[in-house]
């Protein structure tokens, strides 16, 4: 039994008894946390009955997976603000996820949980944990532009035809990465495929959230995956404006010359502190949208 305790007084609402009968079997305190954050938002409609109900029993689900050896409450005084922070997310199924992990992993002295985790989640739009659910499972995010010398003006300043980034994600994981040979360039070109090894996503707000948050970051390390001249070579034969001036420079001097450049990104050590946390048999939808 945990030692702390609360004694709440009134009558607890149906669905904070159920909650409460849930949770009990880890501790009257615990179960006494979930109906004191609960209880006024239960009463308000700012969290509905079957949300609540699903976050207990996913978080008890998850407790009992926790060796007994590993067992704590002496973490349980964060349980509430975990639990505030979740209030106006848990009618999605991802965050409850998120947020029942933080909860179970509370109790479980194997892991450390920071009372800013649950702020970073509770600003995070449902797109945010789509994404970094793919960095938990990949771990791999490509970034490409197009850019292009002047054209028009011998300033190479005075004009530039502006092209926006592109975001690439892989489609599997796979041991059997090749080296990425530098004298082989149209062979590597010709290795991947879009929409079958990697596909094109549109996650760029995202990007800058999880950047800004330091979940994420560029990585040099992985400027030479092998993967890149695939996507890079898809990127200029798929663009239209590439396509247009390519043709004109049979005709027109000087020539536009282009130039792709990339970013690679995988997660930071923070990153990897709530992956240790959140994972929970992570499957992306990222597979089955293209």
């Amino acid at each position: 039994m945990s030692p702390f305790n609360i004694d709440l007084k009134g009558d607890l609402t149906p669905i904070i008894a159920r909650t409460d009968t849930i949770l009990k079997p880890i501790s009257e305190g615990f179960a006494g946390i979930f109906a004191y954050v609960f209880q006024k938002p239960i009463e308000y409609n700012i969290v509905s009955e079957i949300a609540l109900e699903q976050l207990a029993k996913e978080t008890r689900d998850k407790y009992n997976k926790i060796s007994n050896n590993n067992i704590t409450f002496e973490n349980i005084k964060i349980l509430g603000k975990i639990l505030e922070d979740s209030i106006y997310q848990l009618d999605i199924k991802e965050f409850r996820r998120y947020y029942s992990s933080l909860a179970s992993a509370t109790l479980d002295k194997t892991q450390e949980v920071k009372p800013s985790y649950s702020s970073l989640i509770r600003e995070m739009s449902i797109n945010d944990v789509n994404l970094l659910d793919y960095f938990f499972k990949y771990n791999i995010l490509f970034e490409f532009q197009i850019t292009s010398n002047n054209y028009l003006f011998d300033d190479p300043n005075l004009y530039r035809w502006f092209w926006n980034k592109q975001y690439f994600k892989i489609s599997k994981v796979t041991d059997n990465f090749f080296y990425r040979d530098y004298n082989a360039k149209e062979k590597m070109q010709s290795r991947y495929t879009i929409n079958q090894d990697y596909f094109e996503d549109s996650v760029e707000s995202e990007v800058i959230f999880l950047l800004s948050k330091g979940i994420i970051r560029e990585d040099p390390s992985e400027n030479w995956h092998e993967y890149i001249p695939s996507i890079e070579k898809y990127v200029l034969d798929s663009d239209q404006q590439v396509t247009i001036f390519k043709n004109r420079n049979k005709y027109d001097i000087p020539k536009v010359i282009f130039d792709v450049k990339h970013k690679v990104y995988s997660l930071t050590s923070l990153g990897e502190e709530l992956k240790k946390i959140l994972i929970d048999d992570i499957t992306t939808s990222d597979e089955n949208d293209h």
